[in-house]
């Protein structure tokens, strides 16, 4: 998957700058800066890859890299055109799709398995919170309020018989969920990996719902994908 997904980056971000015909033969290309925002996350890898194997040099680009924890901080970035190409969970992208803003997606990055799943609602481990049931009336740690995973936890809620609007919401970087959790600032929060099973094999918290799952959504799912302002791929 890993190399797939590397082709699949490399060439969508190439595709902005190399067009037939724009180098002479034996002509070496200058490099084309490309600045790129994203979560610390899990599905970096590819594009980490690409550039310690120096695969986007050989596609005549300069790909630099910037971290923020939130979707919406890293859309913002690049709507006020302080960066080229953003990598975001698809909640902050259909907002912004639905109010008018020309964001354009340009690759995939992750595809929701639940065979191997990248991230995960937590509890702490002698949390009396045994089902998703028992998160009414609680406090969520989320990296976005109103993103998939938030959706999807409130899909389960509501198809077990609850009432999904009676969670509280905090909006943390999934970095500092583990953290909140054992200082007992919030009663449950999404981790995702490498933090999720690096704290679960620690015994910091303990596992209760997958939020992407058959209980939240029926179909496969993209989670994140990269993305940039129309303009700018024109």
């Amino acid at each position: 998957m890993c190399r797939s997904f590397v082709r699949i980056i490399a060439v969508a971000f190439a595709s902005f700058v190399l067009t037939p015909g724009s180098m002479a033969v034996g002509q070496m290309p200058s490099l084309t800066p490309i600045r790129v925002i994203s979560a610390p996350s899990d599905d970096l890898r590819p594009l980490l890859y690409a550039q310690k194997e120096g695969l986007f040099r050989r596609a005549g680009l300069d790909v630099t890299l910037a971290l923020a924890s939130t979707g919406a901080l890293r859309t913002q970035a690049v709507i006020a055109g302080e960066m080229d190409v953003g990598k975001s969970s698809l909640a902050p992208l259909v907002t912004a799709h639905a109010r008018g803003l020309p964001l354009v997606l340009i690759a995939p990055s992750l595809m929701y398995s639940a065979k191997k799943r990248t991230s995960a609602l937590v509890v702490a481990p002698r949390s009396p919170i045994r089902s998703p049931l028992d998160l009414q009336g609680k406090v969520i740690g989320a990296t976005a309020l109103g993103d998939i995973t938030s959706l999807g936890l409130r899909a389960i809620i509501d198809g077990l018989g609850g009432d999904s609007s009676t969670l509280r919401w905090v909006e943390l970087p999934t970095s500092a969920v583990t953290a909140a959790i054992d200082q007992g600032r919030i009663d449950a929060g999404l981790v995702a990996e490498p933090s999720l099973s690096q704290d679960m094999k620690s015994g910091k918290i303990r596992f209760l719902v997958d939020m992407l799952g058959p209980g939240g959504y029926p179909r496969p799912i993209l989670e994140t994908a990269y993305y940039a302002m129309r303009q700018y791929v024109e």
